[in-house]
């Protein structure tokens, strides 16, 4: 059972498999999943992510329209969105940049965004990591702002309380 804080300062910049934007890893388990920040500044291919299962959710930004395997939809904020590494899929935007959080899996990614009041508890019997989109959240008197993360493996209901004003929000990923 183990509780881990994934600070967003620090986290480099890396450039895209296909070079048509940024990533940034926030924590990784090499051939069965990984999560990261993605910055979309232009309209462009995604790069293929084959045998895998992804979930995106457009964390800051107005929405992105995708094309998957032909079929044309539309993201907007904080609606997780799956479709397979597979797929062939191009991205424009809906006006302007976006970030994007992404959950790229060998097995199933469980996407949900919690806007708590004052607390949440969240389900972690395997693998769960929160991601603080907006405002300050504790965890077992762990401050966590935005972008900051944190992973639980084996630990029970996680209970998140916020701090300060306004409620936060965060996305939550059951990984397995």
């Amino acid at each position: 059972m183990t509780l881990t804080r994934l600070p967003a300062a620090g986290r480099a910049a890396q450039p895209w498999r296909n070079g048509g934007g940024l990533t940034r890893e926030i924590a990784a388990e090499p051939g069965r999943w990984r999560l990261s920040l993605a910055e979309i500044e232009r309209a462009g291919p995604f790069s293929a992510f084959p045998n895998r299962r992804r979930v995106l959710t457009v964390v800051r930004g107005a929405g992105i329209s995708l094309v998957v395997d032909g079929a044309a939809t539309t993201v907007g904020p904080l609606a997780p969105f799956a479709f397979s590494g597979d797929a062939d899929v191009s991205c424009g935007l809906v006006d302007g940049p976006v970030t994007a959080l992404n959950a790229i899996t060998a097995g199933s990614a469980s996407v949900s965004v919690r806007k708590p009041a004052a607390s949440v508890e969240l389900p972690a019997a395997g693998l769960l990591a929160i991601v603080v989109i907006q405002g300050i959240i504790r965890v077992r008197g762990q401050a966590l702002s935005q972008w900051d993360a944190l992973l639980a493996r084996d630990e029970g209901p996680v209970l998140a309380e916020t701090v300060g004003v306004g409620a936060p929000v965060l996305v939550a990923v059951e990984l397995s």
